[in-house]
């Protein structure tokens, strides 16, 4: 649809039957100056008591965009909350944009929100439903006037009027009820007093106090409608972007497109610093993008190489400390497990190896099989309660130069066969005769008992050493570190030694 063809009175349309169309459009629309740095907007006009749907272009991303469609979505019935004390905002219908474009490893849809317009806000109910967490400040979206003292506060802060360096620190912290989410919020709960402003689908899934102190707010969203919370992270002093999705459309969603919205959401007069969690398999031995992370990665792992690319040119980007974790150990009662910390019990499991006839012929644990073998590989690790303490040293110590923006998190690194007689040693279990598993040799059992690698495991057994220059950990500032060795990883995850 050419903009000549729009309809002549925009501010009186026809009545539509359905607010949902399709548009076919190519990369560059006709009449119009060809596609620049800059996002290119094409208003179309719906009915008046609707607000306008704009689709937004992101040229700097290399793909070709086919099919547009254009829906009005209403959000879905806030969930119950505990307490009728609780501030609530109410959610206005907003226009969605879907997209779908075509790259050379297939199509990537993406749900891409409106250019921010105004809107009058919607009143909220006289008696909202309750939320959950009692007395603790809830939002469920913002861009309404239940928020009141909150938006006084933030119009004030993002005007710079006085009283502004009186105030405690407002920190937005996404991936909140994570693993590493739940170290960072307990560690800035207990050793400081900044405001916190969690962002969480589910507020039941926390297990820390969020009435521990004042200045807890729960942010009741996702990140894939992080837009309806632009007015909040206007007021941002600091963001923690800890969140993450593991696979499928959601990784490119949430890890590349909402992130970048998000930060192109807060506002460089006020926000001075963000700390975005990466992962250290897309680097390198010299902490460099490694290219086959883009190439062979899983859906996790690409879609954080390809936000690395892109995040350069976001305003806030020389303001971003960038962060990856090696393995991440941690988690008990009060803490979610990490997927390696979750599956260390199982070492000491009896798991069934030989089946014959559909019963069991050998059972053994993968603790006495493994002292058997030796193979060569090494890596890094370190559990998420050092990272907290890293994070909290970070919010209060900016990195000044660009050089040192880009921070490996782990302890010095361990060979697998350290790993092994540290292990054995520490359950007691004597390691006799040991054979070499070579990758020639390792490659027979794969093919053998028929293992399946996807692309991104057969590089990392042939990759083997996953290790990186100046890694950090508490050490590096002057902080006891929490768990630096196998021993202590054992001890953290309940394995008890035997004697």
């Amino acid at each position: 649809m050419k903009p000549d063809e729009l309809p002549e009175d925009i501010n009186n349309p026809k009545p539509q039957e359905s607010p949902e169309l399709t548009l076919t459009i190519p990369s560059s629309l006709p009449d119009s100056p060809p596609i620049s740095d800059n996002f290119e907007e094409l208003i179309i006009p719906q009915d008046a008591s609707t607000p306008e749907p704009v689709l937004i272009i992101e040229p700097e991303i290399e793909t070709r965009l086919e099919t547009v469609s254009v829906r009005l979505a209403a959000p879905e019935n806030p969930p119950a909350i505990a307490n009728p004390e609780a501030e609530i905002v109410v959610a206005e219908a907003v226009p969605i944009i879907e997209t779908e474009t075509e790259t050379e490893t297939g199509k990537i849809s993406a749900s891409i929100p409106p250019a921010a317009t105004e809107t009058a806000p919607v009143e909220a109910e006289e008696n909202p439903p309750a939320i959950a967490k009692p007395k603790a400040n809830i939002f469920v979206t913002s861009n309404s006037s239940e928020i009141s003292k909150q938006e006084e506060e933030s119009q004030r802060e993002t005007e710079n009027m006085p009283g502004e360096e009186d105030a405690p620190m407002r920190i937005f912290i996404t991936g909140a009820s994570g693993c590493i989410g739940h170290y960072i919020v307990e560690t800035l709960i207990e050793q400081t007093d900044y405001e916190l402003f969690l962002l969480v689908r589910n507020p039941n899934k926390l297990k820390f106090d969020c009435n521990a102190r004042p200045g807890i707010h729960i942010v009741q969203g996702d990140m894939r409608e992080i837009k309806r919370f632009s007015k909040l992270l206007k007021t941002m002093n600091c963001a923690v972007l800890a969140a993450a999705a593991w696979g499928g459309q959601e990784a490119i969603d949430v890890n590349v497109f909402k992130t970048i919205e998000l930060l192109n959401l807060l506002n460089p007069k006020v926000c001075q610093h963000v700390i975005y969690f990466s992962t250290a398999s897309v680097l390198n031995r010299q902490n460099k993008l490694l290219k086959e992370a883009g190439q062979a990665g899983t859906d996790y792992i690409r879609s954080k190489y390809d936000f690395l690319r892109q995040v350069t040119r976001v305003p806030i980007a020389k303001r971003i400390t960038t962060v990856f974790p090696t393995l991440v150990l941690g988690g008990d009662e009060k803490h979610p497990y990490s997927h390696v910390s979750g599956g260390l019990p199982d070492l000491m499991k009896e798991t069934e190896i030989i089946r014959f006839l559909d019963k069991p012929l050998l059972k053994v644990k993968p603790i006495d099989l493994i002292r058997f073998f030796q193979a060569d590989g090494s890596f890094h690790f370190i559990h998420a309660r050092d990272i907290a303490q890293v994070v909290r040293y970070l919010i209060d110590h900016p990195p000044e130069s660009p050089d040192s923006r880009w921070l490996v998190l782990g302890n010095e690194p361990v060979t697998l066969n350290q790993v092994i007689e540290e292990a054995c040693a520490y359950l007691n279990k004597p390691i006799t005769r040991r054979f070499n598993l070579s990758p020639w040799i390792a490659n027979i059992f794969i093919r053998l008992f028929n293992i399946q690698m996807s692309a991104w495991d057969r590089f990392s057994f042939d990759y083997r050493h996953f290790t990186y220059q100046n890694p950090v950990n508490p050490s590096t500032f002057g902080m006891p570190v929490y768990c630096p060795t196998i021993v202590d990883v054992l001890k953290q995850s309940g394995i008890n030694g035997r004697r």
